[in-house]
């Protein structure tokens, strides 16, 4: 996430506490599965960041 960016919306996933979504308001998304030791983004400007 770049300086001129903010967080949007942060959810938790009801079954597992460990796991966390971040959207923000440039649309970039980014989850963690380890409470926040380890981010990955999934998306960049609104776009897939899936390699498939």
């Amino acid at each position: 996430m770049n300086e001129e960016d903010a967080i949007q919306y942060i959810a938790q996933n009801p079954e597992s506490s460990k796991t966390i979504m971040v959207t923000t308001m440039e649309r970039d998304i980014f989850y963690t599965e380890d409470k926040g030791e380890t981010w990955e983004q999934t998306a960049k400007d609104g776009k897939s960041q899936n390699n498939s």
